[in-house]
């Protein structure tokens, strides 16, 4: 396995969805676009389509270097969402998604368990209008103080709620925003409005030249991190 940065938390820039079909499509995306990515996101379509399951998070960790977070959005009771969390931890993940109605009890029991797990709190969909995404990610905000989570998912395509919960939730937040290109969020959008991390995948994969949008999207964001935390006001 590729030795990597063991933490989301403290670093910031592009996350690559791997949302392709394949381990092969995935190494030969990573390898075009690796000097650009800050973190890689693994979800249910590489884990079902390429017949790997939760062990394409093994196949993938011995070819980057770079953090993983896996987007299970684990929505289960306890005994199950725990379940769920060692069976992904035993193939070496290190960050993980968990909604945030599964409720304040189940994250903070799940918390405790896997201390040396990153959970990332799934605030609202990136499909929601703004009432009801708004709704979702105030319950969030609620769910995260509550239990001291500090890592939150949070909808890029409205950025004035990506501000919202870093106003809220300060500068120790883990901040990682979904909906970005494809979905209607601008790239650096997110990130100048409080996000470490914004996450693409169309945008990237379906692209004629992966490399050169990736080069593109990581100096959008890195630039609008670098304006918003020099900031007196950030």
């Amino acid at each position: 396995m590729t030795e990597r940065t063991p933490t989301l938390r403290g670093h910031h820039g592009l996350m690559l969805a791997l949302d392709v079909n394949s381990v092969t499509e995935a190494k030969e995306l990573l390898e075009a676009t690796a000097p650009f990515i800050a973190a890689v996101k693994i979800g249910w379509q590489l884990m079902l389509r390429s017949g790997e399951g939760p062990a394409v998070v093994r196949s993938i960790a011995k070819v980057t270097s770079v953090p993983i977070l896996l987007d299970a959005k684990i929505h289960d009771a306890l005994h199950i969402a725990q379940g769920m969390i060692s069976t992904f931890k035993d193939q070496g993940a290190q960050a993980i998604t968990i909604w945030e109605d599964v409720g304040p009890i189940v994250l903070s029991q799940c918390m405790t368990t896997f201390p040396s797990l990153e959970l990332f709190l799934l605030t609202g969909l990136t499909a929601a209008d703004e009432r009801n995404a708004t709704t979702s990610v105030s319950g969030a905000i609620h769910t995260a103080k509550t239990c001291g989570c500090m890592n939150l998912q949070v909808p890029g395509n409205y950025p004035s709620l990506v501000a919202y919960v870093r106003r809220e939730l300060g500068p120790s937040a883990c901040l990682v925003s979904c909906g970005i290109g494809a979905q209607g969020g601008e790239p650096g959008g997110a990130a100048a409005a409080g996000a470490d991390y914004e996450i693409v995948g169309r945008d990237i994969y379906l692209a004629r030249d992966p490399r050169s949008i990736a080069e593109e999207y990581q100096n959008l964001i890195l630039e609008n991190i670098r304006r918003r935390t020099a900031s007196p006001t950030s």
